[in-house]
């Protein structure tokens, strides 16, 4: 029994990264086996077990990359770097691209596949559904009205169905029908400062969302029923992700009793 104890109090190792594969954005593939790391002009595709680069897409040369997110069979992935308009779809097994989504002269954020094969993104004012294999927009909901109102955050539900969106400077959250182009009831009130961060559970009824001074509070959507609330001593979060099992939530930020950036 101290023998367990002791094993499952060790600590893994940080994975260290070579200079021109460090970047500030990265992703699960949907098994959790593969950590995508975007960095300048490359994405870096990790296998989780072996804490080992496996394959090194190529995009823009002095580029860094901006957003990605895997398809939901993990067979893909779609990046952005920052000085372009367009987002690059590439094969994960043989790093080839595959399409290009144009965003229309837009700067583009991506938030992950909605369905098999059917990746969203959002520009300043609008969210948008695209088919990987055609490169065809599918549908497109006006969330924003203009500069001083941007989508920050986009979460989606697991069915395929919502996206809530956080905006830049607002303590509301607001939830929209993809397929159907509509926004869906009204705004969620539970924040008392701005919403940085909202993610999607694996459950398809759960939301969470992240304030600038860490409150986190947890969301069945589209009702926005409040099921929980929690002070996290943190400010100017970084990140949230919430496991592909759906039982952890991982949240870094600047924490207000360590004084240093971390992982709660």
């Amino acid at each position: 029994a101290d023998a367990d104890a002791e094993a499952s109090s060790e600590v893994s190792p940080p994975l260290r990264f070579p200079e021109q594969h460090w970047g500030r954005c990265c992703a699960f593939s949907p098994a959790a086996n593969l950590l995508a790391v975007g960095g300048k002009g490359l994405v870096s595709i990790w296998d989780v077990d072996s804490r080992s680069i496996i394959r090194v897409i190529h995009g823009k040369r002095d580029a860094s990359v901006e957003s990605l997110a895997f398809s939901g069979d993990g067979t893909r992935i779609c990046v952005y770097f920052d000085d372009d308009y367009k987002v690059r779809v590439f094969n994960v097994s043989t790093g080839e691209r595959e399409c290009l989504l144009d965003g229309g002269g837009n700067d583009m954020r991506i938030w992950g596949d909605l369905l098999n094969g059917v990746m969203v993104t959002s520009t300043d004012t609008l969210v948008e559904s695209w088919d990987l294999a055609t490169s065809e927009k599918l549908s497109s909901v006006k969330v924003s009205s203009g500069y001083f109102s941007k989508a920050k955050s986009v979460a989606l539900d697991s069915a395929g169905v919502y996206v809530a969106v956080a905006k830049e400077g607002d303590e509301d959250l607001r939830v929209y029908d993809i397929k159907a182009s509509k926004r869906v009831g009204t705004c969620w009130g539970g924040h008392e400062t701005n919403v940085e961060l909202i993610v999607a559970g694996a459950d398809s009824e759960l939301v969470f969302s992240l304030d600038e001074k860490g409150g986190l509070v947890a969301w069945r959507i589209p009702a926005g029923e409040i099921l929980r609330r929690v002070n996290l001593e943190l400010w100017a979060p970084v990140s949230l992700l919430s496991t592909p099992c759906g039982s952890k939530l991982i949240i870094s930020g600047w924490s207000t009793l360590e004084g240093e950036r971390g992982v709660v």
